[in-house]
This record gives structure tokens, sequence and C-alpha cells, in this order.
């Protein structure tokens, strides 16, 4: 993971079939690349089919 990904929380959805999603929140800074380098890091991980960026929000 990025250096500025802070792992907040994780929670499963069933789907189908036996198949589970994983909601992963992280906090990262908002700078340059925004969420990709994260979004990447996830993707690359062993036995991750697929990833994505379902919400966003900007802290204050």
């Amino acid at each position: 993971m990025p250096a500025d990904a802070e792992l907040h929380e994780i929670t499963e959805e069933p789907i189908a079939f036996g198949l589970v999603a994983l909601n992963v929140v992280f906090i990262v800074e908002d700078g340059e690349g925004g969420t990709g380098p994260t979004e990447d890091a996830v993707t690359a991980l062993a036995d991750v089919a697929s990833a994505e960026i379902t919400d966003s929000r900007r802290l204050m």
C-alpha cells in the first residue's frame, strides 16, 4: 500500500454463489494521483479479482 494510505475499516458483503465482496475503507492524503495509487496496490494483491473506488470524500 502507498505510505499515505491508512486502513480504516473492512466489511464483508455476500454477493452470490459463495462470492463475498470486501468493502475496504482507506484514508489517504488529498494529493497528486488521488486514489489511483491505492486502487492499483489493492488490484495488484494476490487473489484480488477486481477493485474499484465506489466512494470518495474529502475530510475537513
